[in-house]
């Protein structure tokens, strides 16, 4: 992340999605982004790869514990990840 401009490069893919559409390894995404007070948007780059799957909606701050309840059932992360 450089000012307002993060850079993504999947180093892992794969997973279920229509017409083979999911991250692939090796590629980079870029997105611009702003924080006001606890609320971060992200916004397509021009003339670069930017999905829409991460500027739907602005993410909060949320200072409350980790929950799996919002991680796919297919992939569970590492047992004790939330210590």
């Amino acid at each position: 992340m450089t000012g307002k401009a993060i850079e993504l490069t999947i180093t892992g893919g794969g997973g279920k999605g229509p017409n083979r559409a999911y991250a692939k390894p090796g590629e980079v995404y870029d997105y611009g982004v702003s924080l006001y007070h606890d609320t971060l948007k992200w916004s397509p780059v021009p003339d670069a790869v930017s999905p829409p799957g991460w500027t739907g909606k602005p993410w909060h701050r949320d200072t409350g514990k980790p929950s799996s309840d919002y991680l796919d059932k297919r992939c569970p992360p590492p047992a004790g990840w939330n210590r």
